[in-house]
């Protein structure tokens, strides 16, 4: 048969010609785009690096003393951020007189990024709040090799000197110079009083969060005796 009665024997017979089609329509879909990248699967991502920037571990230092730990293979800084201690609240003059004593201060605040290497020995130490009768708070601090980063307890507060006399107000911990962010605890005046009071536990109107342990309450007459401060807090992430 020649090609011409083959074209004309294909337009006499519509079958024909869609059995002739069939295969070449499989044959460009095949080589079109679209099938071709089936038979490439979607790469897996990339995993995130350790050194990401996105903390993935994180352990909390809690009572006072001193304790290290090992930084773990792989890990070339760590976020540490440091609560000193509060100071311990000053006592009355006597249960007869009207005077108090004085609040102990609040702690300081410091936030910093260290360079570390795996295996490192990291000492970490928490600040012991001050005790009762004007104690002051110790500092909390973390070092590594030469490195150190330390946020300041507060002072006692004061005892009352006589029956007409409160009790000085102690000072606030001062945070680290070095330190990417540190806070102190400000006073705030009292206008029933006249006096600067520093601030307690719980945070006043306008003060920059987050603070110290919070500076014990002194004692209050008759009978209410002086609270210890608060102890330090260190918080580590990596």
């Amino acid at each position: 048969m020649t090609v011409l009665h083959l074209i004309k024997s294909i337009s006499r017979s519509p079958l024909r010609l869609a059995l002739l089609l069939i295969p070449l329509v499989f044959a460009c879909f095949a080589l079109s785009p679209a099938a071709q990248a089936k038979d490439h699967p979607t790469p897996t991502p990339t995993p995130t690096p350790a050194d990401s920037g996105v903390p993935s571990a994180m352990r909390e230092f809690i009572a006072p003393g001193i304790t290290t730990f090992t930084v773990p293979t792989g890990v070339v800084r760590i976020l540490v951020e440091l609560w000193g201690a509060g100071g311990g609240g000053g006592d009355i003059f006597n249960a007869d007189c009207g005077a108090a004593g004085g609040t102990g201060g609040a702690g300081a605040y410091s936030r910093a990024i260290l360079n570390v290497a795996g295996g490192d020995t990291v000492y970490v130490t928490v600040g012991q709040g001050g005790s009762p009768g004007g104690g002051a708070g110790s500092p909390s601090s973390i070092r590594d090799g030469n490195t150190v980063i330390t946020s300041g307890g507060g002072e006692g507060g004061g005892n009352a000197p006589d029956c007409h006399t409160p009790g000085a107000q102690g000072s606030p911990g001062m945070p680290d110079p070095q330190a990417a962010i540190g806070r102190s605890s400000a006073s705030r005046y009292d206008l029933s009083s006249g006096l600067f009071i520093a601030i307690p536990a719980q945070p006043e109107p306008g003060t920059v969060q987050p603070r110290g342990g919070f500076g014990g309450l002194g004692g209050q007459p008759p009978f209410t005796a002086p609270i210890a401060g608060a102890n330090g807090y260190v918080f580590v992430q990596w």
